[in-house]
């Protein structure tokens, strides 16, 4: 029925007429018209619309599920990291009242999929850190690495800026090589041969791993008509837009935005 005047309850708003309306084109087995972004988010998105129908809830049901799973995720990282119930509830409580993740979640974009999976992963990465400064490389398993690899793979595939938070982890891992190698009997080279052992080759392989997951999620598009030099090519222009060479006449200067005030560009 025609509502007057339209609101959110029958329309996009926000950035739903970006990510929303890519969905619809996954839907109907096109090229999305949004390809800024990868596209795993907007496919996971897709199965709200195909369960529940083209509508304001089918774009955002899925939104909703992971923010609510996004809670009790939230708990077990408090309480991995700090050991106790109390850190786990404290963290999953800011979680569970936290406007951002309220506003977001009932919104239909691809942000809260990509902040599920990056806090998996950094679960995961946290339970292989702490078992090596615990018990060493090679007494500790390679699992839960692996895990915090795919679901790093699984949130790259949907935003790229998961590749902070990987980079972090990864220096953690790095100075906690440097410190061990440096223990080691030996000159300077053997100590620099030393920090390329276990597990460094299974963790390349891991990247290749993550970057074949990257690629799969493609191919929607490719069936849609896409070749892969033109997905290849895809990733170039994306870099070009979020590096600054695409502007918005809105947006501010990174500088402004700790200070909360905008400056237009």
């Amino acid at each position: 029925s025609l509502q007057i005047p339209p609101d959110y309850m029958s329309k996009m708003y926000f950035d739903e007429v970006y990510f929303a309306r890519a969905t619809e084109n996954y839907v109907n087995h096109q090229i999305p018209d949004e390809r800024t972004h990868p596209p795993l988010g907007k496919l996971i998105q897709a199965t709200g619309i195909i369960a529940f129908g083209d509508t304001p809830f089918g774009w955002r049901i899925m939104g909703v599920l992971f923010a609510t799973l996004m809670i009790p995720l939230m708990y077990l990282l408090g309480k991995k990291l700090f050991g106790t119930w109390i850190g786990g509830f404290s963290a999953a409580f800011l979680m569970t009242f936290d406007f951002m993740h309220f506003t977001m979640a009932r919104i239909g974009t691809v942000d809260t999929y990509v902040v599920f999976f990056s806090l998996l992963s950094q679960l995961f990465f946290l339970i292989y850190f702490m078992n090596v400064v615990k018990s060493g490389w090679k007494k500790t398993s390679i699992l839960p690495l692996f895990l915090a690899m795919i679901f790093f793979a699984l949130g790259f595939s949907t935003k790229w800026f998961t590749i902070f938070g990987a980079l972090g982890m990864l220096a953690l891992l790095l100075a906690v090589r440097l410190k061990d190698v440096s223990k080691l009997k030996g000159n300077l080279g053997d100590k620099y041969v030393a920090i390329f052992n276990y597990p460094v080759v299974l963790f390349l392989g891991f990247v290749g791993l993550a970057a074949l997951i990257y690629f799969l999620t493609y191919i929607p598009d490719m069936l849609a008509g896409d070749s892969f030099p033109t997905i290849l090519n895809l990733q170039s222009a994306m870099f070009s837009f979020h590096a600054g060479t695409v502007t918005d006449p809105s947006s501010s200067p990174w500088w402004t935005w700790p200070f909360m005030f905008g400056i237009n560009s």
